[in-house]
């Protein structure tokens, strides 16, 4: 839940938090399911689909396919990060195919949350096809026949919607990598250098997607992450602009970053987003995201 995914249609979570379900079409076939603990154990429901299918985008999207021992080792000698350890941090939510992850973290691109969810509920709304009753979230196919004036005035997406039609041509382009599992085979580097070639995907953008997938490179940094560093270490690195305006130094801050985690390479950046992120899961923890 660190990072907001299950605020995001299709994913529907409980108000109690107790379950999360998913109604989604993959190349694959359909389905839907819910997962759902109790005593303390987790259970998966499946409500539409073949076992085998619903099973492989469960584990996808739990991230289930990312072995994490490796973070876990690299800190088992610091006390610090026991909670990292005893809350099973380490594992992102993730969408059933990176086309998806990527359209909606193109989604999150300078704009508030609450339009990130509007953006993503409107192209669902509009474009999705419905699997058991349920409206899910489009194939590239589907959406690549969508003009850019379309898009902007059913989605109210404005400049992103050249942006998505592109995603859109690409995934169909390499279907193997957004639709499949060939992201699995490549490194941290070359998932980056792929990603940044995809209109509207940035190096933040890609650093978040290099997480989600195992494969973290560089420190995320953008005006959030500033701001909580700000709270929490005091650092206001700010620097003054030509027109003597102040703002955040961004270089600062990922040095910053780099100086402190590159000690647990290749895990430093998880370990300093789940530090940022950590107050989301606490009890009396702030909810200002």
């Amino acid at each position: 839940m660190s990072h907001g995914w299950f605020d995001l249609a299709p994913f529907n979570m409980a108000n109690d938090r107790s379950s999360l379900s998913l109604a989604f079409i993959v190349p694959q076939g359909n389905g839907h399911f819910s997962v759902f603990v109790e005593n303390n154990q987790c259970f998966v429901d499946i409500i539409s689909g073949t076992e085998s299918l619903v099973l492989s985008v469960v584990q996808r999207c739990f991230s289930l396919d990312i072995d994490v021992s490796g973070l876990y080792s690299a800190i088992a000698d610091n006390p610090q990060y026991d909670w990292i350890t005893e809350k099973r941090f380490g594992r992102y939510l993730r969408s059933p195919t990176l086309f998806e992850d990527c359209f909606k973290i193109m989604a999150t691109a300078n704009t508030n949350w609450n339009n990130t969810k509007s953006i993503i509920q409107k192209t669902i709304d509009k474009f999705g096809p419905t699997v058991n009753g349920t409206k899910v979230f489009p194939m590239p196919n589907q959406l690549s026949q969508v003009s850019e004036d379309d898009f902007k005035s059913e989605t109210k997406c404005g400049y992103r919607a050249g942006w998505f039609i592109d995603l859109c041509h690409r995934a169909l382009n390499n279907s193997d990598l957004y639709l499949g599992d060939a992201w699995e085979q490549m490194t941290a580097e070359d998932f980056k250098n792929e990603l940044i070639q995809v209109k509207g995907l940035g190096t933040t953008c890609a650093s978040y997607l290099g997480r989600f997938y195992g494969k973290p490179l560089d420190y995320t940094i953008d005006s959030w992450i500033t701001k909580r560093c700000d709270e929490l270490w005091g650092l206001n690195f700010r620097k003054t602009n030509k027109k003597g305006k102040s703002k955040s130094d961004l270089k600062r801050y990922a040095e910053w970053a780099k100086s402190n985690y590159d000690i647990y390479t290749p895990h430093g950046p998880s370990i300093f987003w789940f530090e940022i992120s950590k107050f989301w899961h606490e009890e009396n923890g702030s909810s200002g995201k």
